[in-house]
């Protein structure tokens, strides 16, 4: 099966120049100057662009649909710029050749350091198929000093730069980096966010969770100490007594102020040793149903092991009035829903729609402009388009309100989100999927893993992806205020 490793860069003739492919000359992630050459003071002093073209070459035997693409780098030299661009000639077509590398190519379209698309950069690419690009360096003129620059700081290495997902002979639609192996794709994370989300579930106490423990810290440390940074467990911690999870996991309760940790409660709290106790106390919580608002975010966190009529219950009272709270806020931009229970999706191990959630909330929570429902309980990842109640049909065919991103909030839908991949079951173990309804945008059981929510234009948008152990990313969409 063809894998995004399939998809080898070679220089192109003119040493780099642009012209055919070179296919004796493969250029190798991590290796120095393997595209451009290190920066002189001199050229510090007086600034330049440079340009290299390369190519790309899909060298399985099968067929790649979907690949996606896109720029990144580990280390960036100071007061340097990168941009990648597609090459003119199209696929399998012989690239224009610059007069010089400081000759710009013409008739292409730049795109900035870990732009992500949103659609496949190459829709169809054969075996054997080739694909030319652009790499432009920019060095703004600046006054060279050794407390600035140092060529020791300038490996210009072409570290993998470009990062590639690529589907196999899969059918169309397959999402990215679906039939890939786990790290061989799907779409980056963003570089930097005002705040960033993590919301796993099903954790367990297993090897699968320690490593999605390392995950979580990873995507912690990423950030700036001073990044607002919340932790959410959809539910089901231990599956036997609490303390293995609690020992584990109070690692990010100690990283208190900066990351905040909050937890719904799933079926396994109640049913193990020890019950709800343990994590009412861990958690500080005296009711298993609260809401909580971080940033610009406001999040009801519901129990679905116990009553959520909406009009003759206790937890119904309180989301109705918290959902109003919200409504009459001036800082709440955004309004989040969090429960164990799924939403969508029969056919997997456990039961959707299993306590009537969709008849009883979908269409107040769209009235109150709720833009996601974060779920867990079947051990995969899910992810509806946004979708808005169907009373004749709520749980196999909900309304799509719009099937393509970057969405916005307010379209009155919602996108349910299942989050399962904590780690309590890996590999073959993790919940089957029936076949992906239409409503549906993305479903995977193939990862541990966690769903992020970056935000950022001041908490005006939310970039979301899950996140698998590997430090790959999938289903990358946007949505705006």
């Amino acid at each position: 099966m063809a894998s995004s490793g399939d998809i080898k860069i070679y220089r192109s003739l003119n040493t780099g120049k642009g012209g055919a492919i070179d296919t004796a000359t493969l250029i190798v992630s991590g290796n120095s100057n393997n595209l451009f050459t290190n920066l002189t003071a001199a050229t510090r002093v007086a600034g330049t662009d440079e340009y290299q073209c390369i190519y790309l070459k899909n060298t399985s035997t099968e067929e790649m649909n979907d690949v996606f693409f896109w720029l990144s780098f580990r280390n960036l030299e100071n007061h340097t710029v990168w941009r990648f661009a597609r090459g003119s000639s199209g696929r399998n077509g012989t690239e224009q050749t610059i007069a010089t590398i400081n000759t710009a190519p013409t008739g292409v379209t730049w795109r900035e350091l870990s732009e992500i698309p949103f659609t496949p950069m190459i829709s169809t690419f054969d075996a054997g198929d080739i694909y030319p690009l652009w790499i432009w360096r920019h060095v703004e003129a600046t006054v060279f000093s050794d407390e600035h620059f140092s060529v020791k700081d300038d490996p210009c290495v072409f570290n993998g730069a470009f990062r590639i997902s690529a589907g196999g002979t899969g059918t169309p639609g397959t999402p990215p980096g679906e039939e890939g192996p786990p790290g061989g794709g799907g779409n980056p994370p963003p570089a930097v966010a005002n705040y960033r989300m993590i919301f796993v579930g099903d954790e367990g106490c297993e090897n699968a969770t320690e490593d999605v423990i390392t995950l979580i810290q990873g995507l912690i440390d990423a950030l700036p100490e001073t990044t607002p940074i919340l932790l959410c467990s959809v539910g089901d911690h231990a599956y036997e007594s609490a303390s293995c999870w609690t020992t584990a996991w109070q690692t990010f309760k100690d990283q208190s102020p900066q990351v905040r940790f909050i937890s719904a409660y799933g079926n396994h709290e109640y049913e193990e040793s020890g019950g709800i106790n343990p994590y009412k106390t861990f958690f500080g919580h005296s009711k298993t149903y609260y809401s909580q608002t971080f940033e610009n975010v406001g999040i009801i966190v519901m129990d679905t092991n116990i009553d959520i009529d909406q009009s003759s219950s206790t937890q119904g009272d309180f989301v109705n009035q918290a959902l109003s709270d919200y409504a009459g806020s001036s800082t709440i931009k955004w309004r989040f829903v969090v429960m164990h229970h799924p939403w969508f999706v029969d056919g997997s191990r456990n039961e959707a729609n299993e306590f009537n959630q969709i008849q009883e909330w979908h269409q107040e929570f769209i009235d109150n402009k709720i833009s996601m429902v974060i779920t867990g309980h079947n051990h995969n990842w899910q992810r509806t388009h946004q979708i808005g109640y169907n009373s004749g049909n709520p749980l196999n065919a909900p309304n799509i309100i719009d099937s393509t991103a970057p969405y916005s909030s307010t379209a009155a839908g919602l996108i349910h989100v299942v989050t399962g991949g904590g780690g309590h079951d890996s590999g073959t173990g993790l919940y089957q999927l029936p076949s992906q309804p239409s409503f549906q945008a993305y479903q995977s059981r193939q990862y541990n893993g966690v769903w992020v929510v970056d935000a950022s234009n001041n908490g005006a948008t939310l970039t979301c992806y899950f996140m698998n152990t590997d430090n790959s990313a999938f289903d990358n969409f946007v949505i705006n205020l």
